[in-house]
């Protein structure tokens, strides 16, 4: 085998080195004499396995045929069968078309005669209408004649009553024509008499004017001696004594420096306490408290000096945002909407009220604490009040006093 041959082979190397080089020479072609013997060996069963392969597959290929030849003869067999058939089944519904057509061409024929028939009596009855209809257009057309010889008779009714409705409608335009004649001549009349008193209204208008100007020039004057007398003694009280006896007779401006003059008498409104639920305040003492939001904690105090200036201050202690409003006697609830005198700033707030302000007023002086914020607000309020002395009072060392003043 070719396994041994190898060993054989690998043998031989071995002697031929043993012995020589003549020796390895023989062996070497013997070697290659073997390796030509066994290339031939393979060759011949490679072509005697070929051989038998072309064998097998033309042996393969003539059963092949036999039965490619086989199934043509069975399909050709099958074919004719179902040509045959089909060939029959056609005979055959061609006498059923032939059959069918037959009866349905007689009973076309019968519905023909039935239509026929139906459309002769059908043009039978439409004759009997058409001369029904003949015979009452005869009628209507004797009727209509009749009508409108009625009509004409009715139409000449008609243009009297036209004539009739003309000449009455002629008689309203002329009675609507006076009537609006009138309405315009008494609204001419009322026109003249509105002029009438439009011009004494513009005549009493003219005498208001200058009953005004007459007072605006007493209260200048008035006004200008307040001024001589405030610049020359620093008070006003000579000049009110002198214009009025009554505070009701001076200007409605003036009326407030009368209620704030020594002429006033506290005894009346200006000294009534309109809020006793109040606080009163000490002087020059802070005083703590806190005000719910939206709130409002009311103190008071009194001033009787008609020289005075008071000043108050709110301090802000926590948080909370509080806000200060004043109001005279005559405004015993101050609020944010009505008060006279107010500071709104955030934090602490300040207001100093004096003397000459057009809302002071001697009496009673009701201070506001509002809670702007939304949370409580904590604060401190303090209240002083300062008398000025009079020109005259301070060129001999006096001073004005007021209950509750300070000295």
């Amino acid at each position: 085998s070719e396994t041994g041959g190898v060993a054989r082979f690998g043998l031989g190397r071995a002697v031929l080195r043993e012995l020589g080089p003549e020796l390895s020479e023989l062996i070497e072609s013997r070697a290659k004499l073997q390796h030509l013997c066994n290339q031939v060996d393979k060759e011949r069963n490679l072509s005697s396995k070929l051989a038998e392969a072309e064998e097998r597959r033309t042996e393969r290929a003539m059963s092949h045929v036999l039965e490619r030849i086989t199934l043509s003869m069975e399909m050709d067999r099958d074919a004719l069968r179902k040509e045959q058939e089909r060939t029959k089944t056609i005979q055959l519904r061609k006498s059923q078309v032939a059959a069918e057509r037959r009866a349905r061409q007689a009973q076309h024929d019968k519905r023909m005669q039935r239509h026929v028939e139906a459309e002769r009596l059908r043009k039978e009855e439409e004759h009997v209408v058409m001369e029904r209809k003949m015979e009452q257009a005869d009628k209507n057309l004797q009727e209509l004649m009749e009508r409108n010889t009625k009509k004409v008779v009715v139409n000449q009714d008609l243009h009297h009553v036209r004539n009739e409705i003309f000449k009455r409608k002629k008689e309203r335009l002329e009675a609507s024509r006076f009537f609006w004649e009138s309405k315009r001549r008494e609204r001419f009349e009322r026109e003249q008499q509105m002029d009438d008193l439009l011009n004494n209204g513009r005549r009493l208008v003219r005498e208001h004017r200058v009953e005004q100007a007459a007072l605006r020039a007493y209260d200048r004057e008035i006004i200008a001696d307040l001024v001589s007398e405030f610049e020359r003694d620093g008070t006003f009280e000579r000049s009110l004594a002198k214009h009025t006896g009554s505070a009701e007779r001076l200007p409605r401006l003036l009326q407030v420096l009368f209620a704030g003059s020594d002429l006033a008498d506290l005894d009346g409104e200006a000294g009534e306490d309109k809020n006793r639920l109040a606080t009163q305040m000490p002087l020059d003492q802070p005083v703590e408290g806190m005000v719910q939001a939206g709130a409002t904690k009311y103190y008071k105090l009194r001033c009787t000096s008609s020289r005075a200036s008071i000043f108050l201050q709110l301090r802000r202690r926590g948080g909370g945002d509080p806000d200060l409003f004043v109001g005279n006697s005559k405004n015993p609830n101050p609020t944010n909407e009505c008060c006279d005198w107010h500071s709104s700033g955030f934090g602490g707030d300040k207001i100093v009220i004096h003397y000459f302000d057009r809302h002071y007023v001697r009496g009673w002086f009701y201070i506001g604490v509002y809670g702007a914020s939304k949370l409580p607000a904590e604060f401190s309020l303090t209240a002083s009040i300062k008398v000025w002395k009079a020109p005259e009072d301070a060129a001999r060392g006096g001073a004005d006093t007021a209950r509750g003043d300070p000295p």
